[in-house]
């Protein structure tokens, strides 16, 4: 059986690292999560709307999932139940839109 260390195919690439985040984040978190508990939502959603809130520009998944510290699966449920409820846009930015933003 080869080592792990040894593999080369298959393998993940790393992913980038992210940001923590600010004082103001963390706050503004804290307090989406107290909401969130208060009307029964679940805490990630919470963590997550208050991260896009809080943000002037559009956030990636991959961003959502490094700066909160998340699953995938997490972080995909929150973007979902956010969705369903309007609360939350899905954005698609290509070259072209990029430049204008």
């Amino acid at each position: 059986m080869t080592p792990p260390a040894a593999k080369t195919t298959g393998r993940r690439k790393t992913r980038p690292s992210f940001a923590p985040l600010s004082p103001h984040e963390a706050e503004l978190a804290v307090f989406f999560v107290r909401m969130a508990a208060v009307l029964g939502v679940q805490r990630s959603v919470a963590e997550i709307y208050s991260l896009l809130y809080a943000s002037p520009q559009p956030v990636d998944f991959d961003q959502i999932q490094g700066r909160l510290g998340m699953s995938k699966g997490s972080v995909s449920q929150g973007l979902k139940f956010l969705r369903d409820h309007g609360m939350i846009l899905s954005v698609k930015i290509t070259e072209h839109t990029s430049q204008r933003i």
